[in-house]
């Protein structure tokens, strides 16, 4: 019953957009469960007839710990980083992940130490009291920006609230 929970995610992002999927939703992942929670919620959605197309979900790892992104868990060595949420070497889910990122025509990224740092002041100067983990999808979409069409609504999803 876990995803029945973490798919309210996409219920809340469809909310807010006003009854619309985002182009675009940008998710940390490590085991991927709000991953998979997300893709849940807006294939219920889709299958609603409330929406008319999937999302396209990129997912974002830390470069010291993306199994996902290399695919290559057996030949993998995990390195530490400041976005302990998804540094995992391992994900369970590991194959179900690969298939909903390529179901929905989106792809993997990875971003660095400092520009997961740099994500968490980022987002600091904005106002938003973030964890480390949510500094890999602003470093990300800090990356991917030169690829969204300018009309393209893209949603990042910011995890945690930051104080330990």
């Amino acid at each position: 019953f876990f995803f029945q929970g973490t798919k309210t995610c996409a219920y809340e992002i469809w909310e807010q957009l006003d009854w619309n999927a985002p182009d675009t939703i940008i998710v940390p992942v490590g085991n991927g469960t709000l991953l998979i929670g997300i893709y849940k919620g807006f294939q219920d959605l889709l299958q609603a007839k409330q929406i008319s197309k999937m999302s396209k979900i990129i997912a974002v790892q830390a470069e010291n710990c993306a199994p996902l992104l290399l695919n290559n868990i057996s030949n993998f060595t995990r390195k530490p980083t400041i976005a302990e949420g998804i540094a995992i070497a391992e994900p369970v889910r590991r194959d179900q992940i690969l298939q909903i990122v390529s179901n929905t025509g989106g792809y993997f990224v990875s971003v660095t130490e400092d520009e997961i740092h740099q994500g968490v002041i980022d987002a600091g100067n904005a106002g938003y009291l973030i964890e480390p983990t949510s500094g890999t999808v602003l470093a990300a979409l800090k990356k991917e920006v030169h690829t969204f069409d300018l009309k393209e609504n893209v949603v990042i999803v910011l995890t945690g609230h930051g104080t330990k």
